[in-house]
């Protein structure tokens, strides 16, 4: 069975709402995505979700206004000679958030590999 992009950018957009709001308030969240209050909190508690198009885009808007790799650098813990990412591998709706920003940064380029397993 072949997945539904559709259905996955429904829940590509959620899940990228979910981890943006455990930093930001649903003010903050609709103004950068246009979207009143009232529907971000029914997507962010899964009341409903964003279909077609309109997942599209607000995972462009959050990807495009939303600044991933701060995100990112709040959750690394530095310890003297090595960085420490368990916190950001394992939150995995930042890991998807992230693999939406490398998807649109590095579209195009020939990049056979983004985290070494070693």
């Amino acid at each position: 069975m072949k997945p539904n992009p559709n259905a996955y950018s429904s829940y590509l957009a959620v899940q990228i709402l979910k981890t943006l709001k455990t930093g930001m308030d649903y003010k903050i969240l609709s103004k950068q995505t246009g979207i009143p209050v009232s529907t971000l909190t029914r997507y962010v508690t899964n009341k409903t979700i964003p279909h077609g198009k309109r997942a599209a885009v607000l995972i462009e808007k959050l990807v495009s206004s939303v600044d991933i790799p701060a995100l990112v650098n709040q959750r690394l813990v530095l310890n003297e000679d090595e960085v420490d990412v368990s916190q950001v591998v394992s939150e995995s709706s930042l890991v998807e958030l992230i693999v939406a920003y490398m998807l649109r940064e590095f579209s195009g380029y020939r990049i056979d590999a983004v985290l070494g397993v070693d």
